[in-house]
């Protein structure tokens, strides 16, 4: 039978590079006695095995011991994955539209305002905006004014990062078109 095995479910921190590896509990003060077997006649097994890069959120280790009779006994817990570095998110700079006199809102085409990039070390959960609420601002309207967007991002160990940015919808004036044709306007004295 096992003596001193982990007395409960085991954490392992996924580091910046989003990396986890499993250790060796069998090293870690696990013991393992036999009333018929010396401790050098005793086969361990940890499955899975130590330095295992793991990859999802829960591990199940097994730790398995043999005797020379060919008994077994097995001792099991879990590893829960946990994360502690928060993702990055970066927003693109303050934008201002212009529409026209009869539109009312400026429309979005495209992921010209989605965030310029997202990174986490581990898994990204959702990358969300508070204007809509979904993961994309792409055929969204704006109205006249100024609005403040902000992007959350969220990783799978519910660590956030955010950044914002402001759109200003604008309307065209006549000149502003005409200087813009290159055409300038002064006023008559």
């Amino acid at each position: 039978r096992f003596l001193n095995i982990p007395p409960e479910d085991q954490t392992i921190k996924v580091d910046a590079y989003g990396d986890a590896y499993l250790p060796n509990y069998l090293k870690m003060g696990v013991e393992v006695i036999d009333n018929c077997s010396r401790s050098s006649q005793i086969t361990t097994i940890q499955s899975p095995p130590s330095y295992t890069s793991l990859s999802e959120e829960v591990t199940e280790v097994l730790l398995s011991a043999f005797d020379i009779a060919g008994n077994r006994t097995e001792e099991s817990f879990q590893v829960f994955l946990v994360d502690y570095v928060n993702p990055r998110i970066t927003c693109v700079e303050d934008q201002i539209f212009e529409i026209e006199k009869d539109q009312a809102t400026y429309i979005v085409s495209g992921t010209i305002l989605d965030p310029v990039s997202v990174r986490d070390n581990y898994k990204i959960e959702s990358v969300l905006n508070n204007y809509n609420g979904l993961s994309s601002l792409n055929g969204v309207g704006f109205s006249l004014g100024l609005t403040n967007v902000v992007w959350t991002v969220s990783d799978a160990g519910g660590n956030q990062a955010q950044c914002s940015f402001n759109v200003e919808v604008i309307e065209s004036t006549e000149i502003e078109k005409l200087k813009k044709s290159g055409i300038l306007v002064y006023p008559n004295p």
